[in-house]
């Protein structure tokens, strides 16, 4: 447990909370009783770390059947208040163990987080859940994740064998399904989740402009956001200790220039994206690390100096030293790459979002950018 408290704590990604928040909320859920709901999240704490210590191995195998075997037991008798919470700290932490190996065919982090999103929900309606001291840093928690993860099943579309046997079963369909209409889920609606709600709102309006007939007035539901996300102040109020305080001020620009590019016509007159990104790079070469893959996905695509460039070389280079092994990244990495070397060669007449699409389904697999 030492080294998950050390170096696995890294892993946990969250905006407006610290992560030694999450930290300790998961200990207390793994140490808080001996149910076999403390138990799941102590075996799936114990199976990420064995994963980040050794690789992808039998003992971090174990542990994750170990944790699922105790999430079954469980399971038996109606969840509610604590046991509800420690099942959605389980399923999240296993959808960041799977995250992290994702490769060929498997997507098996799609289902633990539909099952932390569906618990979420079920959390959401129990009062003595919505009580507890961890509820909201673990409904940021899988808000997060969940954001993420709709901005990947919305730009992946690759034409490839093992996009094909996925988007055939009916089953994990569904589950995608469930994931993109995560709107109605009753996150919190703190300050520390605005910048998350903002933007998980903005990728669900982008992705239903492919069909704008579903929603009744588009147009303005985008400009809305907009201009939520502009008069947002997410900046940090000192350059010391500002850590935390600075990535939500990065995902508010990367959300803003995201939706200038996927919806020009709704964006206000009067931002000037150029000043946008050069806050975002000067923000960025300020940090020591930057392991949120999307935030460098996303201004990866906005790099088109090779001092920009080398800001978010620098920052790759710093998380493979603490995740270089793990799959989520290196496909990150490749991304990159491929959109720098279309932006050398001209990049086409194609729109931002099928660029996107692209970009996200160059490896065949279902990526999840944390």
């Amino acid at each position: 447990m030492e080294y998950f408290d050390l170096v696995v704590v890294r892993a946990l990604r969250i905006i407006g909370q610290s992560a030694t928040t999450l930290r300790s909320a998961l200990i207390r859920m793994a140490f808080s009783d001996s149910t076999p709901s403390a138990k799941a999240v102590l075996r799936a704490l114990l199976a990420l770390s064995s994963l980040h210590r050794h690789g992808s191995q039998k003992q971090a195998e174990s542990y994750k059947y170990a944790a699922l075997g105790a999430m079954r037991e469980a399971a038996r008798v109606q969840l509610q208040g604590k046991t509800l919470l420690q099942h959605v700290a389980a399923s999240m932490l296993l959808c960041t163990f799977e995250s992290e190996t994702v490769r060929d065919a498997s997507h098996q982090w799609v289902w633990y987080l539909g099952s932390a999103c569906s618990l979420a929900r079920m959390s959401a309606q129990d009062p003595t859940a919505r009580e507890d001291d961890d509820y909201t840093v673990l409904m940021g928690w899988v808000q997060y994740y969940d954001v993420v993860s709709r901005f990947s099943l919305y730009h992946w579309k690759p034409e490839t064998p093992a996009a094909a046997s996925l988007t055939q079963d009916n089953r994990i369909m569904c589950m995608l399904k469930n994931l993109c209409d995560l709107h109605r889920s009753p996150y919190p609606r703190v300050e520390s989740h605005q910048i998350l709600h903002l933007l998980g709102s903005g990728i669900r309006y982008i992705c239903m402009s492919r069909e704008p007939v579903l929603v009744p007035n588009l147009q303005v539901h985008l400009q809305k956001i907009a201009q939520e996300l502009i008069s947002a102040d997410f900046r940090s109020p000192s350059p010391a200790n500002s850590y935390d305080q600075r990535i939500p001020e990065l995902y508010q620009i990367a959300a803003l220039v995201y939706l200038s590019h996927a919806a020009p016509d709704v964006f206000p007159r009067g931002i000037e994206l150029h000043g946008l990104t050069e806050r975002a790079f000067a923000l960025l070469d300020e940090l020591d690390s930057c392991p949120w893959l999307m935030l460098l996905v996303l201004f990866a695509c906005e790099a088109r100096s090779d001092e920009k460039r080398a800001v978010i070389l620098r920052l790759v280079e710093e998380a493979e030293k603490y995740g270089g092994r793990f799959e989520g990244l290196r496909y990150a990495r490749e991304m990159m790459r491929f959109r720098w070397v279309q932006d050398d060669l001209g990049g086409g007449n194609a729109s931002y979002v099928r660029r996107m699409d692209v970009l996200m389904s160059t490896s065949g697999v279902l990526p999840i950018l944390l």
